[in-house]
């Protein structure tokens, strides 16, 4: 088990709906997009509780690090080339 921002963290997950990729928030509180297929991992920001549109289209997550408009803000990053 790693330590992250806030000492040691177990961190919320989830699978795409094409059951390849998954995306998670890893120890340093950036959100990680994993293909399980090909191994490549992608940062795709800073947050929490990332989860996948019903789509595959879309992660949303909570922005609370610098830079967000307001505590605890969602955001919504579009996922080029997503499978459905």
């Amino acid at each position: 088990m790693g330590s992250g921002i806030s000492g040691p963290v177990i961190t919320s997950q989830a699978w795409a709906p094409d059951n390849r990729r998954l995306v998670y928030m890893n120890d340093e509180g950036r959100i990680i997009v994993r293909d399980t297929a090909t191994g490549v991992e992608e940062g795709i920001g800073a947050g929490s509780s990332p989860t996948w549109s019903p789509d595959g289209r879309w992660i949303a997550f909570l922005n609370f690090f610098r830079g967000a408009r307001e505590p605890y803000d969602y955001v919504l990053i579009p996922m080029e080339g997503a499978r459905t």
